[in-house]
């Protein structure tokens, strides 16, 4: 099944609908830098995020969402760049980082999340 990722970039919101996911895979596939990961049982989406800075290209199909940064020439980009991603409690997810990670806060309480580091990151918090 193909869930549609809601886009709003003016606004630097972004949401799809849980549907029938059993599980959820967040990917974030070139590196983050300034994240809030939590989650909220009040929320029906499979996920909702909003972005700061430039905007990345974010994608939702059967419980995975991945999220991509565009390439950047400036070593201190990451700088202006800021996410919250709340995700749905009620499936268990996998929670991945490719290309490293920086200023990552984790808060998830009620969330029984398989925590993966693809490549080398600072500690999340």
């Amino acid at each position: 099944m193909n869930e549609p990722t809601v886009n709003n970039p003016g606004g630097g919101g972004f949401s799809a609908p849980l549907g029938a996911a059993s599980s959820g895979r967040l990917q974030f596939v070139r590196g983050a830098a300034n994240v809030v990961l939590r989650v909220d049982s009040s929320i029906d989406d499979l996920y909702r995020a909003r972005f700061d800075g430039p905007p990345p290209e974010v994608h939702a199909r059967d419980g995975a969402v991945t999220i991509r940064y565009p390439r950047t020439f400036h070593p201190f980009d990451w700088r202006r760049r800021t996410a919250e991603v709340t995700l749905n409690p009620a499936i268990p997810w996998q929670i991945e980082f490719h290309g490293g990670a920086s200023g990552v806060a984790v808060t998830l309480p009620a969330l029984r999340a398989p925590f993966r580091c693809a490549s080398p990151a600072a500690p999340a918090t």
